[in-house]
């Protein structure tokens, strides 16, 4: 109901300290079964005031409330339909919105711990099979299929047992459509936004050395309250217009103040040169760019960082 509203609040003391022991308890090295047998000896009460049992403690240890998280549309139950699971990759998460009661380090060992059992369960050679199987019978695959399929392992245990998905694609003989090779760089990418941030933090004053990171780089921030945020352009082949393109999106967290793009060459390694500008002139949708789009919409461009950082002085001086 549009007037409703559920609010989540941490319980009384006693029950705190009930869940905290569940995953001490867990992380220590003692099973669900033997966690619920004891806190039925002791005579703890739960919330539905019956006996503990496997399934009860199991999604206590699963649960991110007791990290501060809400997790939303982990089912879809649509009208005269069936209910449905949904996958991990379409589940809504909103970090920090409650009172944390279990130290994060201690949650997170208790996921490992929950993930290593279910990998072990199931070998590499079943892993791939089952993959196998899948992409025959949906002619394509991505983690989005393998999350939503029955009977599939996460695309997550994928990851960790082969070190990417895509390294289980190749195992199997499947080549996913279109151009991934902006995966391989990510590390180069990140890598060129950290030396940057470290040559403004160490050269403009006000600017704090400690880079903010972000899905499409990273930002500084100033004393002033705004930010200095950091940003690269791959460069890919555009197939109508053939020729080479640089797409400017604009990130979901928007951070007052200067923005840097870093765009980089036609072998995505080094640096084409750097973009001075606001936030506030980024496009609303993603922008394709061409050499002429980029010479018209940014005046202001350096072929070296030290010409950038000089540029940024003098811009924050005034």
């Amino acid at each position: 109901m549009h007037t409703d509203r559920v609010l989540l609040r941490a319980g009384s003391p006693d029950e705190i300290a009930i869940v905290r022991w569940i995953f001490e308890s867990f992380v220590r090295g003692k099973g669900e079964t033997d966690i619920a047998r004891e806190l039925n000896a002791r005579g703890a009460v739960n919330h539905c005031g019956v006996p503990w049992n496997l399934q009860m403690i199991g999604r206590i240890l699963r649960n991110e409330n007791y990290i501060g998280n809400t997790v939303y549309y982990r089912t879809s139950s649509y009208l005269r339909q069936r209910r449905v699971i949904n996958g991990k990759a379409k589940w809504i998460r909103k970090e920090g919105a409650l009172e944390q009661i279990v130290p994060r380090n201690v949650f997170d060992d208790a996921q490992r711990i929950i993930e290593r059992r279910v990998r072990q369960h199931l070998s590499s050679d079943l892993l791939l099979k089952k993959l196998r199987v899948l992409q025959l019978r949906l002619g394509t695959l991505s983690a989005d299929a393998i999350n939503r399929a029955k009977g599939m392992p996460c695309a997550s245990i994928y990851e960790r047992r082969f070190g990417s998905l895509r390294k289980a694609y190749e195992l199997i003989g499947f080549a996913p459509p279109g151009d991934y090779s902006y995966i391989d760089t990510r590390g180069e990418c990140l890598s060129l936004v950290q030396q940057l941030a470290v040559g403004i933090g160490a050269r403009v004053r006000g600017a704090d050395s400690q880079l903010i990171a972000e899905r499409t780089g990273g930002c500084l921030a100033l004393k002033d309250g705004s930010f200095i945020s950091l940003r690269v352009i791959r460069c890919w082949e555009h197939p109508q217009r053939h020729c080479r393109v640089w797409t400017l999106r604009r990130s979901a967290k928007q951070h007052p103040g200067i923005a840097v793009l870093v765009r980089l060459d036609e072998q995505n390694k080094v640096p084409l040169d750097y973009i001075l500008t606001t936030r506030d002139r980024m496009p609303e949708r993603p922008l394709i760019m061409t050499e002429a789009v980029v010479r018209k919409r940014f005046r202001n461009r350096f072929r070296r960082s030290t010409d950038l950082i000089r540029a940024l002085k003098r811009r924050l001086s005034r």
